[in-house]
């Protein structure tokens, strides 16, 4: 299972955010309501307060964080729960997560991986 995180990660990172035309990046935390008082948002997801170094294309988003894995996994799971989402995969492989949710027709899988001062966070609709 490990080496299935690690190998969608890449492929994830690779093919839906480097590999796009589409991107854009920022070095500072994102902004926006949709309707929300947290303010944050891709596509109608929550991003975590105090995301950094955002990048996304219409495929999926990517950032850092400068929480744990545990904090992050435990944030997505209680506020994809409150806004409706199903979670459907909540694995942990050697301090990384692998967190899946369903939502009518709409299924989203969120990485998160321990990196040097953090987390990084990749979200994708499938």
């Amino acid at each position: 299972m490990k080496n299935r995180l690690l190998f969608l990660g890449a492929v994830f990172l690779f093919f839906g955010v480097l590999g796009c035309n589409t991107l854009l990046v920022s070095s500072t935390p994102i902004s926006g309501t949709n309707g929300n008082s947290n303010g944050q948002y891709w596509k109608d997801i929550p991003i975590m307060p105090g995301a950094t170094g955002f990048s996304s294309t219409d495929k999926g988003c990517t950032y850092s964080i400068r929480e744990t894995p545990e904090t992050v996994e435990k944030y997505y799971v209680q506020t994809m729960n409150e806004l409706g989402w199903n979670l459907t995969v909540d694995q942990e492989v050697s301090n990384s997560f692998e967190l899946g949710f369903q939502k009518g027709n709409i299924t989203l899988g969120i990485f998160i991986v321990l990196v040097p001062r953090g987390s990084s966070v990749s979200i994708s609709k499938v």
